[in-house]
């Protein structure tokens, strides 16, 4: 990741960066809340930007996940949330079910 200090930035710096860039070996970034110390109880688990593709696209195999992707100031989000959060505890054992907020 590149985050200067620019009172003493350098040239040195900007082509490290972009020789970095060029070799495809800079880290990601994520702009991420952090991860929920524990979610083991709870029925819809939320998912953050650092852990999304962990979670859900490297998951076990067999693994069915369900993912809402929600924004608190949202009056739709809110809406959708109780119902989802019902089908969660349906359907529990069989699905694993995210919230995401966007």
């Amino acid at each position: 990741m590149f985050n200067p200090d620019f009172d003493n930035l350098k040239v040195e710096d900007i082509f490290d960066f972009l020789s970095a860039y060029e070799k495809g070996s800079l880290p990601p970034h994520f702009k991420s809340e952090p991860y929920p110390e524990s979610q083991s109880q709870e029925i819809v688990k939320t998912l953050v930007g650092k852990t999304h593709n962990l979670m859900v696209y490297e998951a076990e195999p067999a693994a069915l996940n369900l993912v809402l992707y929600w924004a608190p100031y949202c009056k739709y989000s809110q809406l959708l949330l109780p119902t989802y959060e019902k089908l969660a505890e349906k359907f529990g054992g069989m699905v694993t079910f995210w919230k995401f907020n966007t």
